[in-house]
């Protein structure tokens, strides 16, 4: 053989070896399969070789595994594709692997018996070489070049080209079975997450089911004549379930958010508004340690947001709740401002607490991690809200920033997406002139007016104009005072305003009080219902009440009894069933408007009682079902789809989330309903009119219980004889009673009453009345309890 011809043979290996290892490169999934086959072909054409393999080592199994082999025309492939290693010889044949490439030229069959190769002493192979692959020296498996027709001197497959080959062969499959690996975990954690998830949500149904029960019984409990002491065990008990209900709830959100059973749902919100209920929500635990809440809001923001309000409500609330928590004096302050350019806003919540020590700062956001500030019990707790916070804010695709210094308190600020939402509208106001009396301190009412495109000036800047609206933020020396600038501003049916803070004696004038912090939109609601309540008629939209007959489905019977009493006093009937087959037979029996079924009951569950009482027939397709569950993960809606289940509710079940559902699935009747936020008794605005001191207010409650009587007499007399411009006259003095002890539900009723009779519609002034008397009772049973209080 010439040089020459050497030289060209060489040549042509190399070229051979770097198109396959380039193939190799290339292939990505699957590459063991058909495509390794592929590559290996030319290689085994070019050298004449009768067959390749490629076997990897099983450490557990003490064996190598044959994953693949190429053939020549007319060679069969091998059968065998196990080769076992003895225990005990395994670590010298191993080590022979690692020290290079085993050749068998003139193969001898007592070679293969004395190796792990024996199995193939029966198979005509002449010659032989096993080439190791490595990874960091250890075995990982080998390559076979195999001849079975004549021995085969191997030494020109030996090439730098092959090494290269090899080489490449190593990485491809060290990433493969790190791949495999990565696979394997993953599946074994999806199916640990699937269990903890199955658990968690059975744990969810174990522990709200007896917490159903206790609000129900406490429920229940609050519907009878009870005792003043009973009504403060009563109470207690309210509020310690209502805390196992959020520590119940923190615990799920948390494991629901680990487990990646958490999904952001987008809607269209008002976010100023969301804002204000968040510190209205905290207020009262603020106020029991006398800190001040304030809300920092940027008044720029014309629109609604976009984003998963709900989370952003969890989010903000386990950092307003922790500030308190934390904050023995001083004040809690939530800001929030929006970056249009980036589509991203910013909350920030401010304490001027205890603070945090920088060594904890690192680690205030683990799971169970309680900083070491103090041995006092009332800074422990469960060491989870934070870690729910910084989870939320990840799934959102926020960040979450910290910032503290003991003894001067802390600052977490969150910056989250969003998009923007509909344009807010305060049109209604715009064609109104306000005035605000303030000090010389920047006004606090000035700039929200200002942006909802109000008139709005102080004593310095109004001109000789007359205003609609008159809004104290300061005390004024004296009613004549008052008067004047009444007189001297305002138009003949100017409404005024005083801030709720304020000297209330000062302001019996008022057409009504302004509690801060409140958005616009409040803001707007509640000056145009004063204009309605005083000059126009009662929104039309508060004349809708609720009505039908629902069957209750539950196997808990504490569970039906409380369900039925919430219906009733919503102004509903109900049948009940125990059970799934019950509930059919019902079903068949009666015309309902609404079912509300369980889900988990023994014998036949919800889902399959829902699915039988579908198939009855057309009425009962059509009757809306609502879920009842205590199943916090229970949202699986594809599933509530097929069942056609119209809703869900949980449990425990509050009357204004039931009220919520109902209203939405059922037809309203156009019978006089009270708003369902007006409270019978305001208890914080009743003492705040007479600045805590209970004797004043014992006194007015008792003048009131001796006059109330005689005006609703007056009342019933005018209803009687159908004298409009009467009934309008008792009307607007028993009125006036009613606010001065904040009777909010019976001062609307009122404002019905006499707007009827403006407009000398009295044909349903009886049902009024009736609605007035027992309205008048359930507000002295009130004023009782506040009596007994302040005695």
């Amino acid at each position: 053989m010439t040089h020459q011809k050497v030289a060209t043979d060489h040549q042509n290996s190399d070229q051979v070896m770097i198109e396959a290892t380039r193939r190799l490169l290339m292939t990505e999934k699957a590459w063991l399969g058909e495509s390794f086959v592929s590559i290996l072909q030319p290689i085994g054409e070019f050298f004449d070789i009768d067959r390749i393999s490629l076997c990897l080592f099983e450490p557990v199994e003490h064996s190598f595994l044959q994953v693949n082999q190429w053939c020549h025309l007319g060679v069969k492939p091998r059968k065998i594709q196990v080769f076992p290693v003895k225990e005990d010889a395994s670590q010298d044949i191993l080590k022979r692997l690692q020290s290079g490439p085993i050749l068998f030229n003139q193969l001898q069959h007592e070679h293969l018996d004395k190796s792990w190769l024996s199995s193939l002493a029966n198979d005509s192979i002449q010659s032989m070489m096993i080439v190791p692959i490595l990874k960091q020296g250890e075995v990982m498996g080998y390559l076979t070049l195999e001849n079975l027709r004549r021995p085969h001197d191997f030494i020109e497959v030996s090439c730098a080209s092959f090494d290269v080959f090899i080489h490449v062969l190593q990485l491809k499959l060290t990433t493969h079975l790190l791949e495999e690996e990565r696979l394997l975990q993953k599946e074994h954690f999806s199916s640990k997450q699937n269990h903890q998830y199955a658990f968690v949500a059975n744990v969810s149904h174990e522990i709200r089911t007896p917490l159903n029960g206790i609000h129900n019984a406490l429920y229940l409990m609050q519907t009878t004549d009870l005792t003043k002491d009973q009504k403060e065990y009563v109470e207690i008990g309210q509020r310690s379930a209502d805390h196992l209900s959020m520590m119940v709830d923190r615990i799920l959100d948390l494991e629901a958010l680990e487990s990646g059973n958490m999904d952001i749902q987008k809607r269209s919100f008002n976010l100023e508004d969301e804002l204000v209920r968040l510190i209205q929500m905290h207020q009262r635990s603020a106020n029991q340690k006398s800190l001040m809440m304030n809300l920092e809001f940027d008044y720029g923001i014309q629109h609604d947001i976009i984003a998963d309000d709900k989370k952003i409500r969890q989010i903000l609330s386990h950092l307003l709740s922790n500030a308190i928590k934390f904050t023995e004096k001083g004040s809690i302050t939530l800001g929030c401002s929006i970056n249009d350019e980036t589509h991203h806003m910013v909350f920030t919540v401010r304490d001027t607490g205890i603070g945090i020590p920088k060594e904890s700062l690192s680690h205030i956001f683990d799971a169970f991690y309680l900083p070491d500030v103090s041995d006092r019990r009332e800074y422990q707790g469960l060491g989870i809200g934070l870690t729910i916070v910084k989870q939320l804010t990840h799934l959102l695709g926020g960040t979450l920033f910290v910032e503290s210094e003991l003894q001067q308190g802390s600052l977490f600020s969150v910056s989250l997406p969003y998009d923007v939402g509909p344009r807010q509208s305060f049109e209604q106001l715009q064609s109104y002139d306000v005035l605000i009396i303030h000090e010389q301190k920047p006004s606090l009412l000035m700039p929200i007016f200002s942006s909802m495109g109000s008139k709005v000036c102080d004593e310095i800047s109004i001109s000789n104009q007359r205003v609609d609206i008159i809004i104290f933020e300061v005390n004024v020396k004296s009613q004549d005072a008052l008067n004047t600038i009444k007189e001297t501003y305002g138009k003949h049916d100017v409404i005024m305003f005083a801030l709720a803070q304020l000297d209330q004696k000062r302001f019996k004038k008022m057409d009504g009080i302004l509690e801060l912090p409140i958005s616009r939109m409040m803001l707007l609601q509640r000056i145009m219902r004063t204009f309605h309540e005083l000059h126009k008629t009662v929104a039309s939209q508060y004349t809708k009440k609720i009505s039908g007959h629902a069957l209750i489905v539950d196997d808990n019977r504490l569970n039906r009894i409380a369900l039925e009493s919430i219906l009733h006093n919503i102004g509903m009937t109900s049948l009940l069933a125990e059970n799934g087959t019950r509930a059919i037979e019902m079903v068949k029996e009666h015309m309902f408007d609404v079912i509300l079924m369980d889900i988990q009951m023994p014998h036949m569950d919800g889902l399959e009682a829902t699915r039988r009482i579908r198939s009855l027939g057309t009425n009962s397709s059509k009757v809306p079902i609502i879920a009842v569950t205590a199943n916090a993960y229970f949202n699986d809606y594809d599933m509530l789809k097929a069942t056609q289940i119209n809703d869900v509710i949980y449990k425990p079940i509050k009357m204004e989330s039931l009220s919520q559902i109902l209203r939405k699935h059922l037809v309203s009747v156009d019978t006089l309903h009270i708003p369902d936020e007006l409270l019978v008794f305001d208890r914080h605005d009743f003492l705040k009119r007479f600045e805590g001191s209970y004797d004043i207010a014992k006194e007015v409650i008792m003048t009131f219980q001796q006059e109330y009587p005689k005006d609703l007499e007056k009342i019933r007399s005018a209803v009687q004889l159908r004298h409009a411009e009467q009934i309008i006259s008792a009307a607007h003095y028993f009125k006036g009673s009613c606010a001065y002890v904040s009777g909010k539900r019976l001062v609307w009723l009122l404002n019905v009453m006499m707007e009827r009779a403006k407009k000398n519609d009295l044909d349903d002034m009886n049902d009024v009345f009736h609605l007035l008397m027992k309205e008048s009772d359930e507000l002295m049973t009130h004023l009782e309890s506040m009596k007994a209080i302040t005695s």
